[in-house]
């Protein structure tokens, strides 16, 4: 059976799959996503709002996970404004270990996992200092691994689950001014194919998506700012 991953190296156009695609791709497939669950770190903003919205307009129920409780109210009511889905936030630093356990036990019965949390500064080897680096690894690349493990055995024990790893192409680049990141994705892509090379057995699709760059969702206008038509926010 096929490595239940996905990588696309420097350079290879990206093929036309999207988010729904990527999770329900045979044979880990769901039949649909509708009454579905989808855990989504990193989800107020950027990818991992993205991510949100799209599994939302597919009719998938998003529990949506960031430091910031201002960001994800913003984040959920432009969610609802466009989704008959239900809509979950919690504010929650995932660097730290004891809040991906309460985030597992609060929700166990998620279908879909999508990783998305942290972001790894720039610098050379001798720019990036010892406290900087495991500060970024604690919630971009442990994080993952924890959120990995946690839910995993949940999954595990109900035979099915799709697991997202968004890590980014900067193993690839090999960037010498980046080297924080080109290690921790580089470390997060190699996780994701290990894992993902025996999850077929338990029932689970775990992949890594690796976009290149992405552009920021804007915030949401008031309705007063908005013309006419769209007074009601939409």
């Amino acid at each position: 059976m096929a490595v239940a991953s996905m990588m696309l190296p420097l350079g290879t156009p990206a093929p036309p799959f999207s988010l729904p695609d990527v999770v329900s791709t045979k044979p880990y497939s769901l039949d649909s996503f509708a009454g579905k669950t989808a855990l989504i770190t990193g989800g107020s903003k950027g990818i991992g709002r993205a991510a949100a919205e799209t599994l939302a307009g597919e009719g998938c129920n998003v529990i949506i996970v960031s430091r910031s409780a201002e960001a994800l109210a913003a984040a959920k009511s432009a969610i609802v404004q466009k989704s008959n889905v239900r809509v979950d936030t919690v504010a929650a630093d995932l660097s730290d270990s004891v809040n991906v356990g309460r985030l597992a036990r609060d929700h166990p019965e998620i279908d879909i996992l999508v990783n998305n949390a942290g972001a790894i500064p720039g610098g050379t080897l001798l720019n990036v200092d010892e406290a900087t680096w495991r500060n970024a690894w604690d919630l971009k690349v442990f994080g993952y691994v924890n959120m990995c493990r946690a839910f995993y055995a949940l999954m595990q024990k109900r035979k099915r689950g799709v697991i997202v790893n968004v890590v980014g192409n900067a193993a690839d680049t090999h960037d010498p001014e980046y080297i924080c990141g080109v290690a921790g994705n580089a470390a997060l892509a190699a996780f994701t194919q290990s894992l993902g090379s025996v999850s077929a057995k338990d029932g689970i699709r775990v992949v890594a998506i690796s976009p290149d760059r992405a552009e920021a969702i804007p915030p949401a206008k008031p309705p007063e700012s908005l013309p006419g038509p769209k007074m009601d926010g939409g």
